[in-house]
């Protein structure tokens, strides 16, 4: 029987979902605030979790941060029920990573749905992860078994330790199976025998060579928790080369596995914690407004990732006499696009370091050449981890732009008519994998003299490519083009509030497309 943890301190809502699940063949538990629902988490270890985001002593939030945090909770299916029904908040408790968001009012059929959805992908993923994690052990010529903590009982053997006792010991107790002293190998003899007298909860590793066989053995034991979430304690007996190689097989193992969460990230909830860690790192190596802000006092950056990490970025330097600004959309977005994103600010920052007098088109030839310096000759020919980028190096002595575009283009408002877009259009080539060009003349820059007020725009292609909410069409060129001449006359604040508005109203119900960064810089002299 499915254990349902229910979070919620309306009474009539916890007592209508409890006794709704009971019928429906749950086994039900409640909690009235935050604090009592961590604890009877962490005591019955639920199958999912239902839980209200405003609450007495600790709100929904923090009790997903806390549970999240414990090993023995944190992969647990959670989901929120709320009336808090704002698009932010929805957007937070998406990134943190919950697994699903139902607002009240709600049917119960609208809960159970969800719930059977969540427990099913969350059984699929633990199945397959057991399968694997069986797999490896069967591959370790060595004596491998997975007992419980508490009842001894035996949840794995591989095949070794099973020939060795001629039968599947898997079910059996441990005591029942070991002590035969009878019918076990020496491997098993020196196991028991370095033991003996050592509590279950205590990690040990010994060496030891044994004097009949003149072979040494190496033991291993280490408590953690099963795939079914009980504590539980692994322990490997073998000769020491072949440790060696059962942890060269668990590298391999480790590797495989990143590859099998990358491709189906959305549905295994054990990277969730990696994910998070990605996206406060991108956050610490992006430029923060402020930072904008104090070269360009009148300037916004509008970034919104479709996903929690994002493949768009933007990257800021400055020497004595100029300003780099950069705005970059590396192919695709999610995990893949979003290391692409942090290789390539890293490699900004090291060319810079290296030529402290750089141009905007040798910087960006510098990227190209050390971005295909990086990737196998099979795959430079794939538009996988190409870059569309926009540079612009500005003159603080002289308002002199020069722009370097690839395939972006960059937003000019100039002069007093603030209704009018120039566009300025850089090269019809990619950096990266694709490009061939094998010298920085074949990039073509062009330089502009900018005067006070003149508004810069540079942006990915993401919010153009918006699908509305209204017939699935995309933003288009044209239309983005209308919207900053209708904004420019604002002020810097209210031109990114408009645009941040008018991206929703035109999204509506739908998906984001794509990451977003849109940059508005207002030119002042000091």
């Amino acid at each position: 029987m499915k254990k349902i943890l229910i979070i919620e301190d309306d009474r009539i809502i916890s007592e209508n979902l409890f006794e709704f699940l009971r019928e429906e063949g749950y086994q039900a538990f409640t909690a009235r605030d935050g604090v009592e629902g961590i604890q009877i988490a962490k005591d019955c270890l639920p199958d999912l979790i239902l839980c209200d985001i405003m609450m007495p002593k600790l709100d929904g939030i923090e009790v997903f941060k806390l549970l999240s945090t414990s090993p023995e909770t944190s992969k647990i299916p959670f989901i929120f029920i709320t009336a808090r029904t704002q698009r932010e908040d929805i957007k937070i408790g998406m990134q943190l990573g919950v697994d699903d968001y139902i607002t009240k009012p709600f049917s119960f059929e609208e809960v159970l749905t969800s719930i059977k959805i969540r427990i099913k992908k969350n059984e699929e993923i633990q199945k397959n992860y057991q399968l694997i994690l069986e797999s490896i052990f069967n591959a370790i010529d060595s004596h491998v078994y997975v007992s419980d903590y508490e009842t001894n009982e035996i949840l794995f053997s591989n095949w070794k330790l099973n020939n060795c006792h001629g039968y599947n010991i898997t079910g059996k107790k441990c005591y029942t199976v070991f002590y035969n002293k009878d019918k076990i190998c020496s491997n098993c003899k020196n196991q028991i025998l370095f033991t003996n007298g050592i509590p279950n909860k205590e990690n040990i590793v010994w060496e030891k060579k044994d004097v009949k066989s003149k072979r040494y053995f190496q033991y291993l034991r280490k408590s953690f928790r099963w795939i079914d979430g009980r504590n539980a304690i692994l322990e490997i007996s073998s000769d020491i080369t072949l440790v060696k190689e059962s942890i060269s097989i668990a590298q391999s193992f480790q590797r495989s596995l990143m590859d099998i969460q990358i491709k189906d990230i959305e549905n295994i909830n054990f990277l969730k914690e990696s994910i998070t860690n990605a996206y406060d790192f991108q956050r610490k190596i992006l430029p923060s407004e402020s930072s904008l802000k104090t070269l360009f006092p009148q300037s916004f950056v509008f970034f919104q990732p479709k996903d929690i990490v994002s493949g768009d970025f933007y990257w800021l330097h400055h020497n004595d006499n100029s300003i780099f600004l950069i705005i970059a959309d590396c192919t695709g977005h999610g995990i893949r696009a979003a290391f692409i994103s942090m290789l390539s600010s890293a490699f900004l920052f090291e060319i810079v370091n290296e030529n402290k007098n750089i141009t905007a088109r040798n910087l960006l030839f510098q990227l190209h050449k050390k971005m295909k310096k990086i990737m196998p000759k099979s795959e430079r020919n794939s538009e996988n981890d190409s870059i569309e980028i926009s540079v612009c190096e500005f003159d603080k002595r002289t308002n002199k732009l020069t722009y370097v575009g690839i395939n972006l283009i960059l937003y000019l408002v100039q002069g007093k008519k603030k209704n009018e877009i120039v566009e300025v259009i850089g090269n019809r080539i990619c950096i990266g994998t694709v490009a061939e060009f094998n010298n920085e003349e074949e990039i073509v820059e062009k330089t502009l003299y900018l005067n006070d007020e003149d508004i810069m725009y540079l942006t990915s292609d993401g919010f153009i490519d918006q699908e509305g909410d209204s017939n699935g069409s995309s933003y288009t060129r044209k239309k983005f083009k209308h919207l900053l001449a209708s904004i420019a006359h604002l002020s810097i604040n209210e031109q990114k509030n408009l645009l941040r508005k008018a991206f929703e109203n035109w999204k509506g119900t739908r998906n984001q497309t794509d990451d977003i960064i849109v940059m508005g810089v207002k030119v002042h002299r000091d």
